[in-house]
């Protein structure tokens, strides 16, 4: 789970990187009516979180697959909160730009969406992929 663990950090770091950027220069050079100051905190948010599920789900032990869906919805709610949470934080401290703020969250969080839902997918065939392995195993020395 290791190597796969570090891919999923190399690809969260470039779905970042390139959606951040793609907004950033939508949102100053395009449309700079849609621009905000505290921009860099939203896809440094979503990081965070994508580092979090990263490290839970790919450290699920493979015996144990039938866990993965449970820690996946209980990230799921949390993710939603803490995204609550940090636009509400948000809104206290900037009420100026709240608008502009929430719009460029939710266009992340809706590309931030697609990958968590891909890397599930993708532990997801691992994990019954090594279930199969061992099963295979477990067969042939009996």
């Amino acid at each position: 789970m290791e190597k796969s663990r570090n891919k999923f950090i190399l690809i969260l770091t470039a779905v970042i990187l390139i959606t951040g950027f793609g907004l950033k220069y939508l949102t100053e050079d395009v449309m700079p009516q849609f621009k905000v100051s505290a921009f860099t905190l939203i896809p440094v948010f979503f990081y965070i979180i994508g580092l979090a599920l990263i490290y839970v789900l790919t450290g699920i032990n493979p015996a144990e697959s039938k866990k993965l869906v449970n820690k996946y919805m209980l990230l799921r709610v949390i993710k939603v909160l803490t995204s609550l949470a940090f636009l509400l934080i948000f809104w206290l401290i900037n009420k100026a730009e709240i608008k502009n703020f929430a719009l460029l969250f939710i266009v992340f969080y809706m590309i931030y969406l697609i990958f968590e839902t891909w890397m599930y997918l993708q532990v997801e065939k691992m994990m019954k992929k090594n279930a199969g392995v061992k099963n295979d195993l477990t067969e042939k020395t009996e």
